[in-house]
């Protein structure tokens, strides 16, 4: 029963009300353009939409190529999260570079004029994130150049409102860090000769998904700097931790959010999208999580404009008929929220509190939330340092695509 009403839940491509393109093009923010990646029997094309109008290309680039560059990316991604092989820079370029000629170099001239731009990809694009792209003409990363970039699952879903907004007084932003240990499980690691940063948890439930996990040791630092810095701003501040951040007080305070934050593990479920999780607490000593499928269900998230999940994989999704990349990040939209922002692949603890503390950082300044999300990004790939198998400040680390590209956001284009 459960299972049947997470399905409900989720509108189908095949039953779907069509777009209206006109009304979405009325709607587009200036300087903003959507692109809608179509892979078709044989071959791929591109459908570009802003505020001018659409167009449309059908791309040279043969199916088998694409997947002969996914597979690339992906042995790379696997030896990053499996065994924390970092492949430097200078050896990604060329896998970059192909990203740039096959996807983005048709198209650049649909860019001019436009500093934002919104993805909705397709079948195994959705692990390619565009700024990762390499133009050797100008030697630098789209990241580098003026556009930002975001994503959402469908063009669809970037105008398909949740309903309205509920109308606030003060702001609230809200943040979870449960893998951040107890005095106590800091003492049971110590005493039993583990290093507290490798000290494992297990999922309580569902027994099918135990999996170990490390404590997250910098969540705590995370989550307090961010709420200190909204307080100074005027906000309501309030955060979780360890084991105040239950499942239950997570369902029972998110929609009372405009921003919320999560510091956390997450898994993605390739096979089940609504089985996606992120960990939270059971109890005191106990972990469990929450599905795609208990947010779709749970949580009225009309009221939220930014939910950042500093957790692994979250941004992932499985093509799911005309809706196309479904996952967690996905059900926080269709639950309501405006924007997720959240990691594609594994990323290291440190690098993510880094980069969504920035972001939220700039947001407080007033920047846009794509904008901020790119200048936390830049500022990662050039600060030159990076705590990982390798060197902590070798610029080769640093630079590669495998630590900043992963950081994006998923959301709709109008807030």
């Amino acid at each position: 029963d459960e299972n049947q009403k997470m399905v409900e839940a989720v509108p189908r491509g095949d039953v779907a009300k069509p777009m209206d393109f006109d009304a979405a093009r009325r709607s587009i923010p200036s300087g903003t353009l959507l692109i809608q990646y179509i892979q078709c029997p044989h071959g791929w094309a591109v459908l570009g939409l802003d505020n001018e109008g659409m167009r449309g290309m059908v791309l040279d680039v043969d199916k088998e190529r694409v997947e002969v560059l996914a597979e690339e990316l992906n042995r790379v991604v696997s030896a990053f999260e499996g065994k924390g092989t970092l492949t430097l820079e200078s050896d990604i370029r060329p896998l970059s570079t192909k990203i740039y000629e096959l996807f983005v170099r048709p198209i650049k001239g649909w860019l001019n004029g436009n500093d934002e731009v919104l993805v909705a990809p397709s079948g195994i694009l959705w692990n390619l994130p565009l700024d990762m792209a390499y133009d050797s003409a100008k030697g630098r990363y789209l990241l580098q150049e003026r556009f930002a970039f975001g994503y959402v699952p469908s063009l669809k879903l970037a105008f398909d409102s949740p309903g309205g907004r509920r109308i606030r007084g003060k702001p609230a932003f809200l943040a979870f860090a449960p893998v951040f240990p107890t005095k106590e499980e800091q003492k049971k690691a110590a005493g039993s000769g583990q290093a507290e940063r490798r000290w494992r948890l297990e999922l309580t439930e569902p027994p099918t998904m135990k999996s170990g996990f490390d404590v997250l040791v910098h969540s705590d630092r995370e989550t307090s700097q961010l709420t200190e810095a909204y307080d100074k701003a005027g906000w309501t501040a309030m955060r979780w931790v360890s084991h105040q951040a239950t499942r239950e007080a997570f369902l029972g305070q998110a929609p009372k959010a405009t921003r919320l934050y999560l510091s956390t593990h997450g898994l993605a479920d390739g096979l089940e999208p609504f089985n996606s999780r992120v960990v939270f607490r059971d109890s005191a000593s106990a972990f469990t999580s929450i599905t795609m499928g208990d947010v779709v269900t749970s949580l009225d998230l009309r009221g939220v404009e930014d939910v950042t999940l500093s957790a692994c994989q979250v941004a992932r999704g499985t093509q799911w008929g005309g809706e196309g990349a479904v996952g967690l990040s996905y059900g926080f939209l269709l639950a309501g929220a405006g924007r997720v922002a959240a990691a594609l692949w594994n990323v290291e603890e440190q690098a993510a509190g880094e980069v969504f503390g920035e972001y939220h950082k700039r947001l407080l300044a007033g920047e846009r939330p794509l904008q901020a999300m790119r200048s936390a990004k830049l500022r990662l790939m050039e600060a030159g340092k990076y705590r990982s198998v390798g060197s902590w400040r070798d610029p080769g680390y640093a630079r590669s695509p495998l630590i900043w590209a992963p950081f994006v956001i998923w959301g709709r284009p109008v807030e």
